[in-house]
């Protein structure tokens, strides 16, 4: 008779442990996990951290990447003010990643100041050390940023003016806020956060048709844009302007990539038609054989 409680416990405890593993191996969220597994996230289903007019997520943190890196999603409405008050971040490579609408970037360095306007699929690399700030033009602006390493989301936990969520997966509220970019007797206090005012930077305003200020004369979207040749420098790379490779794969599936930056690799175009393919050979440079040979043959003349 003792046996049957023990037997229904025993099973109780079991058939938990069976739950918690089918929720571990669930790939679909709704928060993110404190530690490293596979997992997916539906677009603004996560909480949200408001801070003025703009909501930031964290689709990864620290933890969820073992400390490698910090993805945040921004989603904000036009703004007359910087999003952000100039700064640098003396630990911490930033990688800001244009989803939608259209923002200005600004980064100086080494007696250099360049600010972009960008549009969906434009990238910006700010390293250590750099002063930058942006500003949100679109009603509906989103980018995303990549941080290295992890637990940069730290900083918007404590900038917080208030949590964010909602039933309809709204990107961000409507309505009148605070600056976004807050006030500077806080952005001072903030260097145990790996933020350093740089509050007598200003970042000139004075774009030309083709996007560009400070670094007047420098390409954008008017011809390649080059990667930086080390890890220190800042730089821009539009959509579609930066150096561009073929890659090869055994199924006869070739891929163009299309590089952001040192170990960055964004594919932009998939699975090309044979008469694509065939097109894209008179542009290859290069010795090695088609579809054999060489791994990857920079291409030019193609876009994406």
């Amino acid at each position: 008779m003792l046996l049957l409680p023990l037997i229904a416990l025993f099973g109780e405890a079991t058939a938990s442990q069976g739950v918690a593993k089918d929720v571990e191996r669930s790939l679909v969220v709704k928060k993110v996990p404190d530690h490293v597994r596979p997992y997916a996230i539906r677009a603004y289903t996560l909480d949200g951290y408001q801070v003025g007019s703009q909501v930031y997520r964290f689709p990864v943190t620290g933890p969820s990447s073992g400390n490698a890196f910090t993805l945040i999603s921004t989603a904000a409405p036009a703004s007359s003010e910087l999003g952000v008050l100039p700064q640098i971040h003396q630990a911490h490579y930033e990688n800001f990643y244009n989803l939608r609408g259209r923002f200005a970037l600004w980064a100086s360095k080494d007696n250099t100041t360049a600010g972009r306007i960008f549009t969906p699929g434009d990238y910006g690399a700010v390293p250590q050390n750099t002063t930058h700030s942006f500003q949100t033009l679109d009603p509906f602006t989103e980018m995303v940023g990549v941080i290295q390493p992890g637990g940069f989301e730290e900083l918007f936990y404590f900038l917080a003016t208030a949590n964010y969520t909602s039933s309809t997966y709204a990107p961000f509220p409507q309505g009148n806020f605070t600056s976004p970019g807050g006030d500077a007797d806080t952005i001072s206090k903030l260097q145990k956060l790996d933020v350093w005012a740089q509050l007598q930077f200003s970042p000139p305003i004075d774009f030309d048709a083709n996007g560009i200020s400070g670094d007047k004369g420098a390409v954008w979207k008017n011809g390649t844009n080059e990667l930086a040749k080390d890890s220190t420098t800042p730089f821009f790379v539009a959509k579609g302007y930066g150096p561009k490779y073929l890659s090869h794969s055994t199924t006869n599936v070739s891929y163009i990539v299309e590089p952001r930056g040192h170990n960055h690799i964004i594919p932009i175009s998939f699975q090309y038609a044979s008469r694509q393919l065939d097109a894209a050979r008179s542009y290859s440079t290069g010795d090695c054989g088609w579809p054999s040979g060489c791994k990857s043959t920079r291409l030019r003349g193609i876009e994406s």
